[in-house]
């Protein structure tokens, strides 16, 4: 039985692509028979080398009745088709703001979903969004354990440092970059930009403040990993970040109020080198909670309960 993640295109700078890397990292190291499936041609850039090196490619001609297919939200056109050819399949959803992004109609979604023999998310707010979507039944939808690496996200020596990213929310970030630079002279302000984890890891230690812009997410995983790097974070939770988002670690903004925003910001910044003991306790909590530990064990159990692996 082989264990087969469809792969649209990779930006390993992508939360998302990152996440369904390390699964299947864990997942071969776990020994299940973890291969690759590009749907089309794919640019053979130094990513892509390296996981053809690692991995067994299938094409979908040579897929049979024994194998599982893991599909992500946005690729729903994929997963019909395999319906059609009676292969199994698991749809990934990490966020349903993509879950429409196929050429399917809303039926075409509703049948791919019922007929996926499980169901993984990244979140509580990405498993109610599925729930009520696509009319799934809870006992289909596992939740799996987003990980931090805490060898590389942890507190550092700190400077006035505000960091933040501005891919998913331009405007916003352009503004604030402005308005702080103006307000707030002696701090440093960094953008992130096409930085590599260890990059940005690093950023992270070293900064006070994370301005967290998000568009719309499944989870939100730079906001979480500024905070187990010892930032302060400021701004939206992006929908799944939900689940973490809490004072006064994380202070919420409503979404696009430049006056809320600012006024939170002004406030933070005034307190920025207070951390009382519950603060410490949060995050110590947060760092526990979202363990590579844990991140491991909750893959390994949700594919464990689908296959044949023992």
């Amino acid at each position: 039985m082989r264990l087969i993640f469809n792969l649209m295109s990779l930006n390993t700078n992508s939360g998302g692509s990152y996440v369904i890397l390390k699964q299947m990292e864990v997942l071969k190291q776990a020994g299940f028979n973890v291969c690759v499936n590009y749907m089309s041609e794919v640019e053979d850039n130094a990513w892509n080398s390296i996981i053809n090196q690692r991995y067994e490619v299938v094409h979908m001609l040579n897929m049979n009745y024994t194998d599982i297919v893991v599909v992500s939200e946005e690729f729903i056109f994929y997963a019909y088709e395999l319906m059609q050819n009676n292969i199994k399949f698991v749809i990934q959803n990490q966020g349903i703001s993509g879950s429409f992004n196929s050429v399917n109609n809303y039926n075409e979604h509703i049948l791919v979903y019922q007929n996926a023999i499980g169901i993984l998310v990244n979140s509580y707010e990405t498993l109610l969004g599925v729930q009520k979507v696509f009319n799934v039944p809870r006992d289909k939808i596992f939740t799996y354990r987003m990980g931090i690496d805490d060898k590389i996200y942890y507190p550092d020596q700190k400077f006035n440092s505000i960091c933040f990213l501005t891919s998913k929310n331009f405007h916003l970030g352009f503004f604030f970059e402005k308005y702080l630079k103006g307000k707030y002279p002696n701090w440093n302000l960094i953008r992130i930009e096409n930085s590599s984890k260890e990059e940005v890891a690093k950023i992270f230690r070293e900064s006070k403040l994370f301005l967290s812009l998000p568009g719309h997410e499944g989870f939100g995983l730079p906001a979480l990993e500024a905070a187990l790097s010892g930032c302060k974070v400021v701004g939206s939770h992006g929908y799944g970040g939900k689940e973490f988002f809490k004072e006064p670690i994380f202070t919420t903004v409503n979404h696009m109020d430049y006056l809320d925003f600012m006024n939170k910001l002004d406030k933070v910044i005034s307190d920025i080198d207070i951390w009382r003991s519950e603060d410490i306790e949060y995050v110590d909590y947060l760092r526990n909670f979202y363990s590579m530990e844990k991140f491991k064990s909750s893959i390994i159990n949700f594919f464990g309960s689908i296959t044949s692996y023992k």
